[in-house]
C-alpha cells in the first residue's frame, strides 16, 4: 500500500523568500518606485536590513523546529525585473494551491495538484508571480520523480479576474477554502485585492467548498483578519470585514454544525490586528506561530488548548505582514468534509486502507 509515500510526498513545505537588498518596507520607496501603493500600515519610512535578516533567519530555524520543510530563496542571487521587487519576501501573495487525493481502490491513488497564479491588483507585483511558479513547478517535479509508484498531476490556471494569494486561507477543520474579497467602493489600492468573481474560478476548477468573506479597509487580504485553526478555532478581527461577512462566518462555520460561535471565534482587538495578530501560522493541530500579541490575547488562546509562541517579525509588519505572509504553503491537502467530519485524515488521509 501507497499510504505512507502520500504521506512522506505532503509533508508540509514551505517556500520564503530572503528579504535580502531587494525588500524595502519604507512608505516612501514604494510611492516613488510603484506609485500610491502603500497601505495604510505602511507608515515607517525608520527600516533595519540586518535586524530584517536576523528575523527571517530565525522564523525559518523555528519552521525547522517544528518539523516543517523549507525552500529559503537566496532573492539577492534573482535577476529581479526592473532592479527590485520591494514585496517579493510576502511569499503568500503569488499563487494559491491545494492538494486533492483520489482513491478509486486500494492500489490506485491519485494526487491532483492544483496551482492557480495571482493576478495582482499591483501590477508592479505582477513579475513575483513567474519567480514563485519556477518553485513551486519544481517542487512539484522533484516530488513526482521521487514518488513514481504515485499518480501525480499538475492542473495549473491564472486567475482571469484580480485575485491574490494571501485572500486565501484553508481551513482543514472544515475542509472549505475561505476567499476574501474587495468591498464594494473601496478605493485603496491596497485595499481588498481579490475580486469575488475569482472565487468561483476557483470552485469551478477545484471543487472545493468555499465560503467568500469581504475584507474591509484598511485591511487587505483575509489573512490580515482571519486565521483558522486546526481544532476548529478562528482567530478573528471582526472589525475587519463587513458585518455581513462576520455574520456568515459566525453562521456557515459553526452555528449550523451546532457549535458555539462565541466558543469557537477569538475575537481580536483593534491594537492585536494592528500588529498583525490574524497573520498566525498553524505548525500543527494544536500549535501556533503568532507574531508578538498582547498577554490577554495569547491567554485566550492558549485557554482553548493551543501553544502559541510569539515570533518577533517588526521589520516586516512595517511593510504590511507578517508570519502568514511570509510563506508560501505548497502543500496543503484537502480534506473532504473537514477534520470534523474525518479526524483521522492526517493518519490515513481518509483513504480506503
Amino acid at each position: 500500500m501507497h499510504i505512507e509515500n502520500v504521506k512522506q510526498a505532503l509533508k508540509r513545505q514551505f517556500i520564503l523568500a530572503k528579504p535580502g537588498t531587494h525588500y524595502d518596507p519604507r512608505m516612501d520607496t514604494h510611492i516613488e518606485k510603484h506609485g500610491a501603493t502603500a497601505s495604510a500600515f505602511m507608515t515607517s519610512n525608520d527600516y533595519d536590513p540586518k535586524k530584517a535578516e536576523a528575523q527571517h533567519a530565525h522564523y525559518c530555524a523555528l519552521l525547522a523546529q517544528h518539523n516543517i520543510g523549507t525552500t529559503i530563496i537566496d532573492t539577492d542571487c534573482i535577476d529581479m525585473p526592473d532592479g527590485k521587487m520591494h514585496d517579493l519576501v510576502y511569499m503568500a501573495d503569488q499563487h494559491c494551491s491545494i492538494y486533492t487525493i483520489e482513491q478509486k481502490d486500494k492500489d490506485e491513488i491519485t494526487i491532483t495538484y492544483y496551482l492557480m497564479l495571482s493576478n495582482f491588483a499591483n501590477l508592479s507585483r505582477q513579475a513575483e508571480v513567474d519567480i514563485q511558479a519556477h518553485y513551486l513547478q519544481q517542487n512539484f517535479a522533484q516530488t513526482k520523480a521521487q514518488y513514481p509508484d504515485l499518480n501525480f498531476q499538475m492542473v495549473e490556471q491564472a486567475f482571469n479576474y484580480k485575485s491574490e494569494g494571501g485572500d486565501y486561507r484553508y481551513s482543514a477543520f472544515h475542509g472549505v477554502m475561505m476567499i476574501g474579497n474587495r468591498a464594494d467602493g473601496a478605493v485603496d489600492p491596497k485595499g481588498g485585492r481579490t475580486d469575488i468573481r475569482a472565487h468561483k474560478e476557483f470552485h469551478e476548477l477545484t471543487n472545493i467548498p468555499i465560503l467568500s468573506l469581504e475584507v474591509c479597509e484598511p485591511y487587505f487580504h483575509l489573512d490580515t483578519v482571519l486565521a483558522p485553526l486546526w481544532k476548529g478555532h478562528m482567530i478573528v478581527y471582526p472589525d475587519g470585514m463587513s458585518i455581513e461577512s462576520y455574520g456568515r462566518l459566525r453562521y456557515e462555520a459553526f452555528e449550523k454544525y451546532g457549535l458555539n460561535a462565541d466558543e469557537y471565534c477569538i475575537e481580536v482587538s483593534r491594537d492585536d490586528a494592528e500588529n498583525f495578530a490574524c497573520n498566525a501560522v498553524v505548525t500543527g493541530v494544536d500549535t501556533i506561530l503568532i507574531p508578538k500579541i498582547s498577554d490577554d490575547l495569547a491567554r485566550r488562546i492558549s485557554a482553548k488548548g493551543y501553544e502559541v509562541e510569539m515570533v518577533d517579525v517588526s521589520e516586516f509588519i512595517k511593510g504590511a505582514g507578517a508570519l502568514n505572509c511570509m510563506k508560501c504553503d505548497s502543500n496543503i491537502v484537502h480534506i473532504p468534509g473537514g477534520l470534523m467530519r474525518q479526524p483521522n485524515f492526517f493518519d490515513h488521509f481518509g483513504l480506503k486502507i
